[in-house]
């Protein structure tokens, strides 16, 4: 099994199905320009072709944390790597799997914050998505995002969990008027601020298939780059490239928070990828 977990992941992996898909990506993090430290976390799991006995591919996650110097950090890299051991573990389907270790990682987190006065109100976004040979399963808490461009379209397939989205859900107020509110950005929900926590966990609408591009991003890249500006990014060049040029794109912007982007294709097992970009 493949496995990256750091701040600057520069690696490239890959996953081969019994259905002639393979999954190849790779995830990078940049400090950004304003920061002094990274607070975002990434990590990936690839599964080799001879492991018939797992359930699914592999999997991507981000992480972004909150709480003051240092704090954030903790929690954001607490996230993925307890995520990775719990879900790793667990047997039953993929979906019960991540609930399990969405709450031992937020029990984990919250327990680290109340006896430790440095990390008092740590937090983080975590967002993780499962990629089955016909299937995305997501779990999903904060305002990172997981974004999917197929046939040239870039869908969204995560919901902001922030003040801002509520308020547009609710029709409260026009988009212009909701980011205009000082509480915009609030996060309604994040990974080890309370005990209770209820991550929204589904399959994605559409499923996977061959030639989609799944992208993964904290909130330092679409604060920076809307999703039209995202869209427009080579998604069909090497997946490190891709990521490369979009953490660029940020930087050039100011990048006042910290960059973390992964991207993961599809393609046919019968395609040579490298050979082809």
């Amino acid at each position: 099994m493949g496995a990256i977990s750091s701040k600057h992941s520069v690696r490239t992996a890959v996953a081969r199905t019994s259905n002639d898909l393979r999954i190849v990506g790779a995830m990078l993090s940049d400090v950004g320009c304003v920061r002094d430290n990274n607070e975002d976390s990434v990590t990936f799991v690839i599964h080799p072709a001879h492991r018939s006995d797992l359930r699914e591919l592999g999997y991507a996650l981000v992480a972004d944390g909150m709480g003051g110097h240092a704090a954030g950090e903790v929690a954001s890299a607490l996230a993925a790597e307890v995520v990775r051991q719990s879900y790793g573990s667990m047997d039953g389907t993929v979906e019960a799997a991540l609930e399990q270790a969405f709450q031992d990682a937020n029990r984990t987190i919250f327990e680290l914050a109340e006896r430790t006065p440095a990390y008092m109100g740590m937090g983080t976004t975590c967002s993780i998505v499962v990629f089955e040979p016909d299937a995305l399963v997501i779990a999903h808490v904060g305002d990172s995002r997981i974004y999917r461009l197929r046939d040239g379209q870039l869908t969204l397939i995560t919901r902001d969990q922030t003040y801002f989205q509520q308020l547009l859900d609710s029709g409260t107020m026009t988009a212009e008027e909701a980011e205009a509110s000082p509480q915009a950005h609030m996060l309604m929900q994040a990974m080890g601020t309370s005990m209770k926590l209820s991550p929204a966990i589904f399959q994605a609408e559409g499923g996977l298939r061959v030639g989609d591009t799944i992208l993964l991003c904290s909130d330092g890249l679409t604060n920076c780059l809307s999703d039209e500006e995202i869209g427009q990014a080579p998604l069909d060049c090497y997946p490190y490239e891709t990521c490369a040029f979009l953490v660029a794109a940020a930087l050039e912007k100011g990048a006042p928070d910290n960059v973390s982007v992964g991207v993961f294709c599809a393609i046919d097992d019968g395609v040579d990828f490298f050979r082809q970009r």
